[in-house]
């Protein structure tokens, strides 16, 4: 199921730029056969990565050296985008599980060369945060 939420939400903002399509549009929308109970979560996560695009985008920046995010290819832009929400958002989920995904849903939807693409920039924000040291809590 995991995977079919991550293929929606890159299809949602894949949407969203390419037909212009309203930020408040919903799952139910795209998927009226998807049970309302997913189509209510991929809603909320669609939301909340809405919020937090432009940090996402700088993050995504910050990670491709040499790439606009605005040059990246539409589909591999929308991939690594839901892929870095993950990585945010959603601690549970070990970072190379979202990685790995991300590669599998980018040989599904991008082309030929998008799966390294997006294996490149990932690794490299992925391990960046691994090497950063952890904050020590505050004794005051």
């Amino acid at each position: 199921m995991r995977r079919q939420v991550r293929t929606q939400l890159m299809q949602l903002l894949y949407a969203r730029e390419f037909q212009e399509v309203n930020e408040q549009a919903t799952a139910a929308c795209f998927w009226p056969e998807t049970p309302l109970e997913r189509q209510e979560y991929v809603q909320g996560l669609y939301e909340r990565m809405l919020e937090r695009l432009g940090e996402i985008d700088a993050l995504l920046e910050e990670a491709s050296e040499h790439w606009k995010v605005s040059r990246m290819p539409l589909v591999d832009r929308n991939i690594l985008r839901v892929a870095i929400f993950e990585l945010l958002e959603q601690k549970e989920v070990p970072g190379k599980v979202v990685i790995d995904e991300a590669i599998e849903i980018g040989k599904l939807f991008g082309a030929e060369e998008s799966s390294a693409f997006i294996n490149g920039i990932l690794d490299t924000m992925y391990r960046a945060v691994q090497l950063q040291p952890c904050e020590k809590a505050s004794t005051a």
